[in-house]
């Protein structure tokens, strides 16, 4: 069965809520929700989970063995609202986590097929340009024997090679996209690292995806998520690989008795704002809320760098013009300069 998008969970969990209020049992609400969503994949499961509640099993029982529906998470929560009696409270905080998934989902697809699309479209310019039109210029000026400015001389020597080892260029290019796309997959976290150490776009994104952290695993505590399996499931949810790696082994560093704070230090870059607030929160032993506290007083600078990383693509933009502009510059720059038309 094909996992759930956001927008499904976040059906469901609403409905469960909203239906759970209004003191309704939970296996009819379960048939409710099967029969009002039109998603067959939705409705199936559905039906399957409702069956097994009237049998007198738990819901969080049901979301840990469906793997490839629920996250780990999850069913902690759920699990921890049933074992407290704050079921509602759980479903509500579930609808919400999953709701900010899909816009940030959404987000971060718009932008990264956007950000392919302008790539293409600026690598086929310049190709074209390259390949066909800056050596009907070279003809002409070789034609007119006249003293080339050193920008156009630098354009049509690059022009020149590309032309003259074209097969050499496609299978350098070829080799270098393949490996590009084989580091991404094999290697996700020592290159997530290495973008880490980049200056402003590196640090921003390890800043706002461990406040994202202190912010999903202080609500699995607050929740009553016994604190090695929150901090476990909360790393699914970021979307650094170096991160969510190290956060995976902080379990194992918990086991032997390490505290949160250590663990988050031995983290590089980590910020120390949040790991300050996790050391005050297991010494008073409200962990959550420290959490929850750091993720609040971080907001603000959250905003900061998220508009920060905004911009980031109109610059791209205005640096791919800058590119393109001045090769159109340089090929003309000597008619230009022959007719007194420039400077």
């Amino acid at each position: 069965m094909k996992a759930w998008t956001s927008q499904d969970k976040v059906f469901f969990y609403h409905q469960l809520l909203s239906m759970l209020r209004a003191q309704m049992p939970l296996d009819r609400a379960m048939e409710l929700i099967a029969g009002r969503h039109p998603t067959p994949k939705l409705r199936q499961a559905v039906e399957t989970m409702a069956a097994s509640l009237r049998e007198g099993r738990g819901l969080s029982d049901l979301m840990k063995e469906r793997e490839e529906l629920f996250t780990s998470y999850e069913a902690g929560v759920v699990g921890a609202g049933e074992e407290f009696d704050n079921l509602t409270e759980s479903l509500e905080w579930l609808a919400e986590l999953n709701q900010k998934e899909s816009d940030r989902a959404r987000t971060v697809s718009v932008v990264y097929r956007y950000s392919q699309i302008l790539f293409a479209v600026t690598f086929f310019i310049l190709a074209v340009m390259f390949i066909k039109v800056i050596p009907v210029f070279e003809k002409m000026y070789l034609n007119m024997e006249m003293d080339l400015p050193g920008l156009t001389r630098l354009v049509l020597n690059i022009s020149h090679g590309l032309n003259n080892n074209l097969i050499w260029v496609m299978v350098v290019t070829a080799v270098v996209v393949v490996f590009i796309w084989y580091a991404r997959r094999r290697y996700p976290e020592k290159i997530s690292m290495i973008v880490t150490h980049l200056p402003l776009f590196g640090a921003s994104w390890m800043y706002l995806e461990a406040v994202r952290f202190a912010w999903v695993a202080g609500r699995a505590l607050e929740a009553g998520v016994e604190p090695r399996k929150a901090i476990d499931s909360s790393a699914d949810f970021i979307s650094h690989p170096y991160l969510r790696g190290r956060l995976k082994t902080m379990s194992a560093m918990l086991e032997e008795g390490g505290s949160w704070a250590t663990a988050l230090a031995s983290i590089r870059r980590f910020p120390d704002s949040i790991i300050a607030f996790v050391k005050l929160g297991e010494v008073q032993g409200e962990l959550g809320m420290a959490l929850l506290e750091a993720w609040r007083s971080q907001s603000r600078q959250v905003a900061d760098e998220s508009k920060w990383m905004a911009i980031m693509e109109p610059l791209f933009i205005i640096l791919v013009g800058f590119s393109v502009g001045s090769i159109a510059v340089a090929i003309y720059l000597p008619i230009f300069s022959m007719t007194g038309g420039f400077f």
